[in-house]
């Protein structure tokens, strides 16, 4: 079983959809995990009971299912295509409030993606000062369920 670490991940979108044309985000320091969560639907009834005898216990089944979020930090340069004003980039995404799809390149042999489809909800500004990189971070909101798949 082979471990790896995130040295080589990526973070691409696409703006056209058939074929994708898949374009590298620059300069990524992190893409953050997206909690995929189920609600769950109480369906606990005053007659509660297990195999014939009175329970104490609440009842749940699984409802819809969040897609979640994942964060998107860059060394930031508004000057880089894909961070700034001209289209595809980051900004200019989360100023659109553009749906596009994306992926995760996982840095695995062979290599794996997870496939999602979002928009960028959330920007925050750069930090500045004396002895930091530039960054900031982008959130993007996953609208329907993610793909993991084979290269």
């Amino acid at each position: 079983m082979a471990k790896f670490t995130g040295k080589g991940g990526k973070f691409q979108i696409t703006l056209i959809a058939s074929p994708p044309t898949w374009v590298d985000v620059a300069q990524v320091r992190e893409i953050s995990s997206a909690t995929i969560t189920a609600e769950e639907v109480d369906v606990t009834t005053l007659d509660a009971n297990v195999s014939g005898l009175p329970s104490d216990y609440k009842d749940f089944i699984p409802g819809f299912k969040d897609p979640g979020e994942m964060s998107v930090t860059v060394v930031f340069d508004p000057n880089i295509a894909s961070h700034g004003v001209l289209p595809g980039g980051l900004y200019k995404l989360f100023e659109t409030g553009q749906t596009i799809s994306a992926r995760v390149v996982y840095p695995t042999s062979p290599i794996n993606y997870m496939l999602v489809d979002g928009f960028f909800r959330d920007w925050e500004t750069p930090v500045i000062n004396a002895t930091d990189p530039v960054e900031s971070t982008f959130v993007f909101r996953i609208r329907q369920k993610p793909v993991l798949s084979l290269t």
